[in-house]
């Protein structure tokens, strides 16, 4: 029974460094997002972005990877991860991440483009798109450390005026653009900023 653990564990342990080495090669940007090397080959980081007409502010966690599945952009890069959006009220989502950049990116990515796009992952993939609210869309640039974004009126299409998520069928476009600048931060940091905005 000890030996059959041991060898899971080796395979698991095989199997990890294998997927490492395999962005190494491929991917060796993932290593230095943020314009500095980590050694595991994702980037995380917080921000705090105010929307007047969605009720106040959010607070948004983002945790981006190389990925192998297919990007929404042509001829770019995938992204994968998640993210987590905390309301004015203090509601929390947690939100399926993915994204694009150029392809054939340098390995430092300061200054490159990115899209992210994120939304609630349903119970079962046949759900409707009412499973998935909110969705949310960011554009912006890399910086040292840190992601400079806007949303494209996504986070005030997705919400209400008093910060409440919208679940009607006919929502008028959202008018306010939300800029966030996403801080090298951990999961504990937004855990802690989270509750401070509940009323």
């Amino acid at each position: 029974m000890f030996g059959q653990l041991i060898r899971l564990v080796l395979i698991f342990a095989l199997a990890g460094a294998f997927m490492l080495l395999v962005t190494a090669v491929f991917a060796p940007w993932g290593y230095y997002l943020g314009g500095h090397f980590h050694p595991l080959p994702y980037w995380q980081g917080l921000g705090r972005m105010h929307v007047a007409s969605a009720g106040g502010d959010y607070i948004l966690f983002a945790r981006v990877e190389p990925s192998s599945k297919g990007s929404q952009m042509h001829l770019s890069t995938s992204l994968g991860g998640v993210a987590y959006l905390c309301t004015p009220k203090g509601e929390r989502y947690r939100l399926s991440l993915g994204g694009s950049m150029p392809r054939h990116l340098p390995v430092n990515t300061t200054g490159q483009p990115i899209h992210l796009y994120m939304s609630k992952k349903p119970l079962w993939s046949g759900s409707g798109t009412d499973a998935r609210r909110p969705s949310i869309n960011f554009y912006g640039t890399w910086g040292d450390r840190e992601l400079v974004l806007d949303d494209h009126n996504s986070i005030s299409s997705a919400f209400l005026p008093d910060g409440t998520l919208f679940r009607g069928s006919v929502h008028p476009p959202g008018k306010e653009v939300a800029h966030v600048t996403l801080k090298e931060g951990s999961y504990a940091e937004f855990e802690a900023a989270c509750p401070a905005q509940s009323h």
